[in-house]
C-alpha cells in the first residue's frame, strides 16, 4: 500500500511483500500442475452506479425492540462497511447518538492529492497469476448490489474474457453482535490460478475523552500454541500481545506501516492466528474463523489471513488542537492455487461490540474462537504487568456479586468492594501501622539524644555512627520496625487491579449512582453521577476548554466536578490530623521540602483526578475515607495496649520479651563478641588466630 492511494502496488515474484505459501491459509487443495494462461492487462470490470454509500442497501436495524443488534452500512469502494451503529449502545446517557464502532477513514495523504477512503472490511486486490488487480479503484465502481449486503465483482483480461468473479455476502447473526461475511473467489477458465487475496480488516475505534487513562485503542491478537505443545489445538490464547496506538509522534511521515504478523516470535513459538482485533476501552471488533461450536474440536485457525499489516496515518485533531491518528489493519492470504471452475473461500466471522465478558461468553461461537480474552484490565506500559488478570477479575466478580444480588446499584456496590477489599487486608493493615507507629514513637523520644551526639562527634562520622548504634541498643530500638510499610508495598497490585478494573469495566458505562437519585430529582435534567464511566458532571459548562498550563494534566475542562475537589479536603485531613510526626530531626530545607511535598499531594492529584471517571473518584474517596477510619482506630488500639503493657510491667516487672525483642539481643550479643575480638586482634598477641577463630 502507498501512501498516496492506499492501494496495492503490482508485485514481482519474490517480493518479501508477498506472503510466503503456507498450509495455515490454503482453502482448496492444490491438484497436479497444468499448463498456467498467460493473461495480460487483468482488471475489474466496471459497472454503472453511484459511488457513494448512500446508493447501497443498508442491513440489520437500529430499533432494540427487534432481533438485530446492529445497523451495517456499506461503501461501493471495495463493497467494503462505511459504519457499524449498535441498536442499544449510545454514545451518553442522553441515548440521542448510536455508538458507532466502525467508520470509514477519510483522509489526504499530502497537499493536493485525493483523498483516500478505508472502508473495514473492504475488499482491497486479488493478485492472480503474479497480476495484481485493483478491487478499491477510487475513481470507478466495479462492484455491483446483488441483494441487501451481497455484492459481486467481475475480473477480465484486456480481451474482455472473464477470469474470475468475487463474490462478498455480509449475514447477520440475528441476537449477537458479530456477522458473517461469506467471500469466494471463483475460477471462470479452464485451467488452475494462483491467486493471494488482500483486504482491509479492522479500524481504529474513537479514542474517546483526553487526558485520563492515556490512549485505551490497542491491537490484539488470539492465537494457538504449537501442536508440540498443545496437541488439541483448542485452546486459545491472548496475553503476550497487547499492541498500543501508534502516537501522532510516531507518525511523523502521515504514515507508518508495521507487519504484526507473523513475526519471528510468532515464527518461532510456531503460533497459528485464530483472531485479530482493534479495541478501545469499551468497544471491541475483530475478525475470527467462521467455525461451528457444536462441532467436535473445530479448526479454530484463520486460514484466509496469513499476514496483518498495520497502517497508522495523522488523521485530524483532537480537542487540544493537536494531530490525532487512525489505524487500520491490512489482511493477506497466502498464495492458493484454485482448480479450474472451482473456487476458494476466504469467509471469516466479523464481531463488532462491547468489551463485555457477559456478552462475549454467552455466544457459543464467540466464546468458542476465545473471543472473552479481548477484555483485559490493565492501562498497559511499564506497570502493565503489575496489574495481574485473575485479580481484576475476582474484584470484578466480587462487585457484580454485591450489584446483582444484594445492593441492586453500581455505587453502593463500588462502597461495598472498597470495604471488603479493606475488610481483607486489615490484618496486614493493622500489624504494618501498628510497627510503624510505635517505631515512630520510639524514634521521635530518641531524637534529643541522637541529635545531642550528632552535634558532639560532626567532625568523626565514624565514632558518630558507633555512638548512635550503641544508643539503639540502649534503648533497645530495633529498625526492623521500619519494614512495617513493606506489607502496604505488598498490596498494592490489589489496588493497582481494583484502579484499572473500575476504569475499563464495561458493567459501569452509562450507570447512575445510587439507584440514580439525583435524576430522580431533578426529571433527568441533572447529570450529576449519572455515569460512573464519566466525570460526575456536577455543573457542566456545555463546551469544553483546553487550558494549556493545567489541561496537559487533567485533560480538557466540561464542568466543575465535585468527588475531586472532596477527595482534595479528605487528603488534606489526613495530612493534617493523621499523619505521624517525623522519625528524623529535620534541617530548614527538608522541611520546606517536606511541605511542598503534602501540598503537592493534597493538591495534584485531586488535578490528576479530575476528569477520572466518577466510579474511580468514588472509590478512591471511599478508600481514603475508610482509610482515615482505620488509621484512627488503629492508633488508639495500639496506645491503649502500649499503656496495658506499660502498666503491668510496673506491678510484675516485665513480662515476656517478644521474637523481634529476643532477635535483637542475639544480634547485639553477637555485635559485642565480635567488637571484642576486633580489640585484642588489636591489641596483638600470639593467641591471634584463635581469637580470630572465635570472632568467626
Amino acid at each position: 500500500a502507498t501512501p498516496q492511494t492506499g492501494q496495492l502496488q503490482p508485485a514481482a515474484a519474490g517480493d518479501a511483500s508477498v506472503p510466503a505459501a503456507g498450509d495455515a491459509a490454503a482453502p482448496t487443495d492444490a491438484p497436479a500442475a497444468q499448463p498456467v494462461p498467460a493473461f495480460t492487462g487483468l482488471r475489474a470490470r466496471p459497472v454503472e452506479g453511484d459511488l457513494t454509500p448512500a446508493a447501497l442497501t443498508p442491513i440489520g436495524s437500529l430499533d432494540p425492540v427487534g432481533d438485530a443488534r446492529m445497523l451495517v452500512e456499506f461503501n461501493p469502494v471495495g463493497a467494503g462497511i462505511e459504519a457499524i451503529r449498535l441498536a442499544d449502545h449510545f454514545k451518553t446517557v442522553d441515548r440521542k447518538e448510536h455508538d458507532v464502532v466502525q467508520e470509514t477513514i477519510r483522509y489526504t495523504p499530502q497537499v493536493g492529492a485525493p483523498t483516500v477512503a478505508v472502508s473495514s472490511m473492504a475488499a482491497l486486490a486479488v493478485s492472480i497469476n503474479d497480476q495484481v488487480v485493483d478491487l478499491a479503484p477510487l475513481e470507478a465502481r466495479i462492484w455491483s448490489q446483488t441483494g441487501p449486503g451481497e455484492f459481486s465483482a467481475t475480473i477480465e483480461d484486456d480481451q474482455g474474457r472473464e477470469v474470475a468473479r468475487v463474490t462478498r455476502r455480509y449475514e447477520l447473526v440475528p441476537g449477537a453482535y458479530h456477522l458473517r461475511l461469506h467471500q469466494r473467489v471463483e475460477n471462470l477458465t479452464g485451467s488452475p490460478l494462483r491467486i493471494t487475496w488482500y483486504q482491509y480488516g479492522p479500524l481504529s475505534l474513537e479514542r474517546g475523552r483526553l487526558g485520563y487513562g492515556g490512549d485505551p485503542r490497542r491491537t490484539r491478537f488470539g492465537y494457538l500454541r504449537s501442536p508440540a505443545t498443545d496437541p488439541a489445538q483448542q485452546y486459545v490464547q491472548a496475553g503476550r500481545f497487547l499492541l498500543p496506538q501508534p502516537t501522532a509522534r510516531e507518525v511523523r511521515a502521515q504514515w507508518i506501516e508495521q507487519t504484526l504478523w507473523p513475526t519471528r516470535t510468532t515464527q518461532n513459538d510456531s503460533l497459528s492466528l485464530v483472531w485479530t482485533a482493534m479495541t478501545n476501552r469499551y468497544f471491541g471488533v475483530a475478525v475470527f474463523p467462521l467455525i461451528d461450536p457444536a462441532t467436535q474440536r473445530p479448526d479454530k485457525r484463520l486460514h484466509p489471513v496469513a499476514e496483518v499489516r498495520r497502517f497508522a496515518v495523522q488523521h485530524g485533531l483532537d480537542v487540544s488542537g493537536r494531530p490525532d491518528t487512525a489505524a487500520f489493519l491490512r489482511l493477506s492470504s497466502s498464495e492458493t492455487v484454485v482448480p479450474a471452475s472451482g473456487s476458494a473461500d476466504l469467509s471469516m466471522g466479523i464481531y463488532a461490540g462491547p468489551l463485555s465478558t457477559r456478552v462475549l461468553r454467552d455466544d457459543p461461537v464467540t466464546a468458542a474462537v476465545g473471543l472473552d480474552q479481548l477484555v483485559v484490565y490493565t492501562f498497559g506500559g511499564p506497570c502493565g504487568f503489575c496489574t495481574f488478570q485473575s485479580l481484576t477479575h475476582g474484584l470484578l466478580w466480587m462487585m457484580r456479586l454485591w450489584h446483582d444480588y444484594i445492593v441492586f446499584d453500581w455505587g453502593l456496590a463500588i462502597i461495598m468492594l472498597v470495604v471488603c477489599v479493606r475488610t481483607i487486608l486489615h490484618p496486614v493493615t493493622k500489624w504494618s501501622q501498628t510497627s510503624m507507629y510505635r517505631f515512630g514513637k520510639q524514634m521521635q523520644a530518641l531524637a534529643p539524644k541522637q541529635k545531642r551526639i550528632q552535634e558532639q562527634y560532626k567532625d568523626d562520622p565514624k565514632r558518630m555512627r558507633e555512638e548512635i548504634a550503641r544508643l539503639m541498643r540502649e534503648e533497645k530500638i530495633n529498625y526492623a520496625g521500619a519494614l512495617g510499610c513493606l506489607p502496604m508495598f505488598l498490596q498494592t497490585p490489589i489496588w493497582i487491579a481494583l484502579f484499572a478494573m473500575l476504569y475499563f469495566a464495561f458493567d459501569l458505562r452509562h450507570e447512575p449512582a445510587f439507584f440514580g437519585v439525583f435524576q430522580r430529582i431533578t426529571g433527568g435534567g441533572w447529570h450529576f453521577l449519572a455515569d460512573l464511566a464519566e466525570p460526575d458532571n456536577a455543573i457542566p459548562f456545555g463546551r469544553s476548554f483546553w487550558v494549556p498550563a493545567i489541561s496537559s494534566l487533567m485533560g480538557p475542562i466540561s464542568g466543575i466536578n465535585i468527588l475531586p475537589i472532596i477527595l482534595g479536603l479528605v487528603f488534606f485531613v489526613q495530612q493534617k490530623y493523621l499523619t505521624p510526626p517525623t522519625t528524623a530531626t529535620l534541617t530548614p530545607e527538608q522541611e520546606t521540602q517536606q511541605k511542598i511535598m503534602k501540598v503537592m499531594i493534597v493538591v495534584m492529584f485531586p488535578l490528576f483526578m479530575y476528569n477520572a471517571p466518577s466510579g474511580l473518584a468514588l472509590y478512591f474517596l471511599t478508600n481514603s475515607t475508610l482509610g482515615i477510619i482505620e488509621s484512627r482506630h488503629i492508633r488508639k488500639h495500639a496506645e491503649k495496649v502500649d499503656a496495658i503493657k506499660a502498666a503491668r510491667a510496673k506491678v510484675s516487672g516485665p513480662g515476656r520479651k517478644s521474637f523481634m525483642e529476643r532477635l535483637q539481643e542475639q544480634i547485639d550479643a553477637r555485635q559485642k563478641m565480635l567488637e571484642q575480638a576486633r580489640a585484642r586482634r588489636a591489641g596483638g598477641g600470639g593467641g591471634d588466630k584463635r581469637e580470630r577463630g572465635r570472632g568467626r
